[in-house]
């Protein structure tokens, strides 16, 4: 079964560099809406306590981390390609910048009062104070310095700047004439710039950055169709996992497959899924777990930006 599964939500950035992609390559796929804030029981039905988002399932099995899903999709669906020969190595370490540094320079300046109070005035009191609380709570065992809003601003300006010089010799994409997994990790913190009614000045300097925002949001969202989480539970339950792929990568120190592991996200978020090693390379760890809800899943991660420890 190839059916692509998307749990998310609409406000969340990371989730829209997933439908973007998906927009980019003309997909098909099925949304199942999760809540904002925890508890988030059918798809920690899914995941085994994972929690950021999006979570992408095909079948019973179940990817977690937007580089995992991005190259998954590669996989399934090569044209056209995200991850390009031609940008090799540099994309993914733009990538991994995009998603750090200049995402939570713009999360600071996002929870600047004027700037939160516009982003969240469809919020009543009470579900104002549950968002703050669960971000607080994701955050509490971070691994991880998050800047000032001086320090923002910084990294926000040199960022801008650098991207409108590159820009300025023609090119459609940060990386040349063809969007790349570098594009999609920028586009989706500039664009809760762009979008946001107090913050969108921030970007009016750069009007080839603004472009280049608006030619990726272009794509669109792909054809999504609504699915309900219990529906993707029972997809999960009728599923057979795919076959694990050959070969190995560099092995995880004390782990060997068959083991009972923790994985976790090594930055925030560090929530730990546990199950069955039942393959690891140099790209992915792919543990099993048995749910009684979901019956047999496979949950993949990315090696990048995660970690593995026998279970305690």
């Amino acid at each position: 079964m190839t059916d692509l599964v998307l749990h998310h939500y609409s406000v969340s950035p990371f989730a829209e560099k997933i439908r973007a992609i998906l927009g980019y390559k003309g997909l098909a796929w099925r949304s199942v809406r999760i809540p904002v804030i925890m508890p988030k029981p059918d798809l920690t039905a899914l995941t085994g306590g994972y929690r950021k988002t999006p979570v992408l399932q095909v079948g019973c099995d179940v990817y977690c981390d937007t580089y995992r899903i991005a190259r998954l999709l590669d996989e399934l669906h090569p044209e056209p390609a995200v991850f390009r020969s031609s940008q090799g190595a540099l994309a993914v370490a733009a990538g991994r910048f995009y998603d750090t540094a200049l995402f939570f320079a713009v999360i600071a300046l996002l929870f600047q009062p004027r700037a939160a109070v516009a982003a969240f005035s469809d919020m009543t009191d009470a579900e104002r104070g549950g968002f703050a609380k669960d971000r607080a709570d994701m955050m509490r065992t971070a691994r991880m310095a998050f800047p000032s809003l001086g320090e923002a601003r910084g990294v926000l300006a040199d960022v801008l700047g650098r991207a409108e010089a590159q820009l300025g010799d023609g090119r459609a994409f940060l990386f040349g004439h063809e969007p790349g997994w570098a594009d999609f990790c920028a586009y989706h913190p500039l664009r809760s710039l762009r979008i946001h009614p107090v913050l969108e000045g921030e970007l009016a300097p750069y009007r080839r950055v603004v472009a280049w925002i608006d030619r990726v949001a272009a794509f669109g969202n792909g054809r999504p169709e609504e699915l309900s989480s219990a529906a993707a539970l029972e997809i999960a339950r009728n599923a057979k996992p795919r076959a694990t792929p050959a070969g190995a990568g560099p092995p995880v120190d004390g782990v060997e497959l068959g083991d009972a592991v923790e994985v976790a996200a090594t930055d925030y978020g560090t929530d730990s899924v546990r199950g069955t090693l039942v393959h690891v390379d140099a790209t992915e760890v792919a543990v099993q777990r048995e749910d009684e809800r979901a019956g047999t899943v496979v949950v993949h991660f990315p090696r990048m930006g995660f970690g593995v420890r026998k279970a305690g």
